[in-house]
């Protein structure tokens, strides 16, 4: 009989294990040398406009752009809108939320330091285990000072900390972006609707006039019947369009309502707030000119698009820690400690003052 025969089968069980473990310990590993993306953020300098927007020297638009429509009510709506507006304030919580993951992250990057300190005071019997005279302890306080400091320090060798903190900025700047595109949409729509308000106004005063002229119309097309020069007919076809004008007026009264209403929800405030609001007096303003590097600048003074930059680039931070995690982190740690006993016997601090009194 082959004395190996019997091990054979062990060893191939043996190895069938470690081949098991192996195959196990390797699927918890991750390559990621080949995850890298060959995909740029394209520059507005590749966009070639030198041609197509015409030279004209403009300026960029301001913040307080509506003053110089000359109407003291429209700035006044705007700030309103941009003081009560839930979506204003959700983004500047947003803000807040993305500034204090900074102030997180920014303090791994420095030591931590841990103190404690116990105090513990305790009083023996007298009769619990000994007789008084024969148990040292009984009737004795006994007090336990102890302190406990720690220190630790995480190095970042591979960066993950850093990256984390990069993240943070970049989602703070996102956050902020997202904000000021918040404020702009708002603005841009009360001014917007403010607008269209002024221009039913002017349509209703066109309309108005228009209905005054028609009944002028009308009231010399009565005096040419009655005199024999006209007949019935132009009669009839001037009342109808006085109804026609009269039709168009109410359905421009009702369009200023709505518009009203719109104004109102805009500033957050109640349909009621929105019939306040007076009829614009908007003048011409200035001339509208196309500023010059328009594609540059118009791609660096877009929120949304500066948002989604810092977007991209917090993405990129995020995907640079999770490569950091796979390396250990590596600390330097101390543990000093530092305690103190104190004990006091009653019955011996009485026999000592009874002794000083009899020498004395």
């Amino acid at each position: 009989m082959n004395p190996h025969s019997s091990s054979a089968p062990a060893l191939s069980s043996r190895a069938a294990v470690v081949a098991a473990v192996t195959a196990l310990a390797l699927t918890e590993c991750a390559n990621y040398f080949d995850m890298e993306s060959d995909r740029q953020i394209s520059s507005p300098a590749q966009y070639k406009s030198t041609q197509s927007p015409p030279a004209q020297g403009g300026q960029w638009p301001s913040l307080d752009r509506a003053n110089q429509f000359s109407d003291p009510q429209l700035p006044g709506l705007i700030a309103e809108a941009l003081e009560g507006s839930p979506s204003i304030t959700q983004a500047r919580a947003r803000l807040a939320k993305a500034s204090s993951y900074i102030e997180s992250s920014r303090s791994a990057q420095y030591p931590t330091v841990n103190c404690s300190f116990s105090w513990t005071r305790e009083l023996f019997s007298a009769n619990a285990l000994y007789p008084p005279r024969t148990d040292p302890c009984g009737g004795t306080w006994y007090s336990e000072n102890n302190v406990l400091a720690s220190a630790s320090w995480n190095l970042d060798l591979w960066g993950k900390n850093r990256q984390r903190l990069g993240q943070a900025v970049s989602q703070e700047k996102a956050a902020e972006a997202d904000m000021q595109q918040a404020r702009v949409t708002l603005a841009a729509s009360v001014a917007s609707t403010y607008y269209q308000l002024a221009q039913l106004y002017a349509s209703r005063d066109i309309a108005a006039r228009e209905i005054a002229n028609r009944q002028d119309i009308g009231r010399i097309t009565n005096g040419c019947v009655s005199a024999g020069l006209d007949t019935n007919v132009e009669r009839q076809t001037a009342n109808g369009n006085i109804a026609t004008s009269q039709a168009n007026l109410t359905n421009l009264d009702g369009q200023i309502t709505v518009v009203h209403y719109q104004l109102g929800a805009l500033l957050g405030k109640s349909p009621d707030r929105g019939l306040q609001i007076a009829q614009p007096m908007l003048s011409r303003g200035d001339a509208v000119a196309v500023p010059d590097n328009l594609p540059a600048d118009l791609v660096a003074r877009r929120a949304d698009i500066v948002a989604a930059r810092w977007q991209v680039g917090a993405a990129m931070h995020e995907m640079k820690e999770a490569k950091a995690g796979f390396f250990p982190d590596i600390c330097s740690q101390r543990l000093p400690t530092h305690s103190r006993h104190y004990r006091h016997n009653r019955r011996t601090a009485a026999n000592s003052g009874k002794q000083r009194q009899t020498s004395a």
